[in-house]
């Protein structure tokens, strides 16, 4: 029966995550990009031109180029395809671990709330890291659970697939204690507190030396890791802001884990018995609980809201059981509220879901007309095309442009004719004075108060005109892209 139930669940799954559509979103872009260029590295010693491992959040050369071998196969719905083939394969290991730690009942409960939360939807239809590194944690939980009743499958099996997680994506690295932690009360449950000591001090020091021996055959990931996730600089956005949109996100999901919690730990726990004495029920409840919180905690500490709602996904898998419980509880006696109750919590999950995934989608606007317009003004090989948030046109015009004919509003320096080196604003004034960009696209969008400044000098420019605009709307409102080409005198 509860195998039906999570082919329905699936299907939910599925459905709600391939309605989202939008163009390529910028990490997309430079992602699927730079594991086309690693590619060509490797097979034709073609440069990169970039050093992505100093500032990738993950192992260029593990998810990038995986996505860019489902790239080159169909293009970015194909990548995209590959992340929600992930996201659903981590659904069914929730469900895997949550019958063996739980019952049947809560595991399928366990995987709907997991599985139309709005991080799991977004995660499955991104072409980024983080359904894959989600992914191989779950695997890893689910081989250690798996096999708790002998030692040798879990400690082969478990430690590299940990390893491979953290360096698929860093943010990875906060959810392993949890992952060793529940498999380890698993073992306790199974053969005794002295194995499963034992299970969490060999795990402990695998991954550890695990890691260590990937990062001493690949030093280049270090900048990138330390920058990106061990030492990151404090965000611009205030903590009420990252606790509101965690809330957003995932706060009804993890408000009914709590009240699941609290229900597991007493002594008649609203699920069948099982062997899981009560002292290792309540280690159990806590260690997912915290998991749960631990992007949440993580980001309002270093105040940034950026990814937020991805690395919440991480922490509701673990969490998901315990709101399995809360929901499989209301069913213990079969009352008309409780189902009521039961009934409305499904239906604000799923809408949850729904809006808040759809939101998120609205972030950025579809490039698809300005990609169009440029791929008839790009020249391979020649031309400087300044652009905001370049990644995307790159990404979509790679086959007729090299990497170092785009330029991004983020970062410019520039040597005038006097040949003194500018940066910033005045790199761009120069710039555009001497006619260097081929053409400009502007989009008023993370670098607006730049793009207006841009927009006055080449209006003011005898060297540029406008040849197109193109009004959007997002979630953060309306504004347009304009395309700035150089007139050839």
């Amino acid at each position: 029966m509860t195998g039906a139930v999570l082919v329905g669940v699936l299907v939910l799954q599925a459905a709600l995550t391939v309605r989202l559509s939008n163009s390529a979103f910028q990490d997309e872009a430079t992602y699927v990009f730079a594991g086309h260029r690693v590619l060509a590295l490797w097979l034709h010693g073609t440069p990169t031109y970039d050093h992505y491992s100093s500032y990738f959040s993950g192992a260029p050369f593990l998810y990038p180029v995986v996505a860019a071998v489902a790239d080159g196969v169909d293009g970015l719905e194909a990548a995209r395809a590959l992340s929600l083939m992930c996201a659903l394969v981590t659904t069914v290991l929730l469900y895997l671990v949550g019958r063996r730690l739980f019952d049947p009942a809560v595991a399928v409960a366990a995987a709907f709330v997991f599985a139309v939360a709005e991080p799991t939807l977004v995660m499955g239809r991104l072409a980024t890291y983080d359904a894959a590194a989600l992914l191989l944690v779950a695997l890893a939980v689910w081989i250690g659970v798996r096999w708790s009743t002998s030692s040798l499958p879990a400690l082969v099996l478990m430690p590299p697939v940990l390893v491979l997680a953290i360096f698929t994506k860093y943010a990875a690295l906060l959810y392993v204690p949890a992952a060793i932690a529940v498999t380890a009360i698993a073992v306790a449950r199974d053969r005794g507190r002295r194995p499963a000591l034992i299970h969490a001090a060999t795990v402990t020091g695998l991954v550890a030396a695990l890691s260590a021996a990937f990062l001493a055959a690949a030093p280049q990931l270090w900048d990138g890791m330390f920058s990106t996730t061990l030492h990151r600089s404090p965000g611009g956005d205030t903590r009420w802001e990252v606790a509101s949109d965690a809330a957003a996100f995932v706060g009804l999901a993890l408000l009914i884990a709590g009240v699941g919690a609290v229900l597991y730990c007493r002594k008649n726990p609203p699920i069948p018995l099982d062997a899981t004495p009560r002292p290792l029920r309540i280690l159990l409840a806590v260690v997912l609980l915290a998991a749960g919180l631990a992007a949440p905690v993580n980001q309002i500490l270093t105040q940034t809201t950026q990814s937020l709602h991805k690395h919440v996904g991480f922490g509701l898998w673990f969490a998901a059981p315990l709101a399995g419980v809360a929901l499989m509880g209301l069913l213990r006696t079969r009352s008309w509220w409780r189902v009521a109750i039961l009934a409305a919590l499904c239906v604000g999950l799923v809408w949850n879901g729904m809006t808040q995934s759809a939101r998120k989608f609205q972030d950025w606007p579809d490039s698809a007309e300005v990609v169009s317009t440029l791929r008839t003004m790009v020249r391979p090989d020649s031309g400087r095309y300044l652009v905001e948030e370049h990644e995307v046109p790159r990404y979509y015009l790679r086959d007729i442009t090299e990497p170092y004919q785009w330029i991004g509003t983020y970062y410019f320096t520039y040597s005038d004719r006097q040949g003194a080196t500018l940066t910033g604003l005045p790199a761009y004034e120069a710039a555009i004075r001497d006619g260097y960009f081929d053409a400009v696209v502007l989009r008023y969008g993370p670098t607006a108060d730049l793009d207006l400044r841009l927009a006055e000098l080449l209006d003011a420019s005898d060297r540029y005109e406008l040849v197109g605009e193109w009004p959007y709307e997002t979630a953060f409102g309306a504004a347009q892209w304009q395309i700035w080409q150089r007139m050839d005198r």
